[in-house]
């Protein structure tokens, strides 16, 4: 309990709590058909599941289809779906019930289309409030913490390419695979893994996705979501942990 009780004091789930030789593939932004559907057809190449967190304009009514249908695909091949808050606005910066509001319709959007009525993962639009925290008032951030920790574990990451940069400029995947492949071998790197599932991320580059999986499977890793990674490490679901950091909470 004590343990439990001082890592979500903010509501977030440490990048490094994770176990040696295993990865958690995590996609941000979208839903995008043209991103996420060559994502998921290399993940099920490889028996991989993975977790996405997704803003929520496409999956709204009058939204293209062909999105909410990719999100649907996600959902039915047993991936976690986590919110990345309704849009993607940095979140320190809005007024208090600006981001009670982007919490809010997150969740609702996504619990719209998985059928469950909670979203216990997510993770904040640039990491803000959880990430160089120094860059935002102190009050804003004590209160991104106390809205987020009443619905979510905030999921941090350690391995990083920048893959967004890629820019829809498919001339620029080769680099991608340089940039996460070989440096998280080479240094013996553990935990969750930062990509995005649009095509202005890796989700343009699906041979880069597929040789990187492979790449790291030879290397011997194995690959988790992050909710099975959070029931290991508390013994409980994550929808549990939110549950019991609010009783933690309660009592400080």
């Amino acid at each position: 309990m004590r343990t439990l009780c001082s890592i979500l004091c903010c509501g977030a789930l440490p990048p490094l709590v994770a176990f040696l030789g295993v990865l958690a593939l995590t996609f941000d932004d979208g839903p995008e058909s043209s991103g996420l559907n060559p994502v998921l057809d290399v993940l099920v190449k490889h028996g991989v599941k993975a977790t996405f967190f997704w803003n929520t304009p496409n999956l709204q009514p009058g939204a293209p289809p062909a999105h909410k249908a990719a999100a649907l695909r996600a959902v039915q091949q047993g991936h976690d779906i986590g919110s990345h808050a309704a849009e993607h606005l940095d979140l320190t910066k809005l007024a208090p019930e600006q981001l009670e509001q982007q919490i809010a319709w997150g969740i609702g959007n996504i619990s719209s289309l998985t059928g469950s009525s909670t979203v216990p993962l997510f993770r904040a639009p640039y990491g803000a409030g959880f990430w160089n925290t120094d860059k935002a008032p102190s009050s804003n951030i004590a209160h991104l913490w106390s809205v987020v920790r009443q619905h979510h574990i905030h999921v941090s990451w350690n391995i990083d390419g920048r893959d967004w940069a890629v820019g829809g400029d498919k001339d620029k995947c080769e680099q991608y695979f340089n940039v996460y492949g070989p440096p998280t071998v080479q240094q013996g790197l553990s935990g969750i893994v930062l990509m995005h599932a649009a095509p202005w991320g890796i989700g343009i580059c699906p041979d880069t996705l597929d040789r990187l999986i492979q790449y790291w499977k030879e290397a011997g890793y194995r690959f988790d979501t992050v909710s099975n990674i959070v029931q290991v490490i508390y013994g409980i679901s994550p929808d549990a942990v939110v549950e019991q950091a609010q009783t933690c909470l309660n009592k400080t």
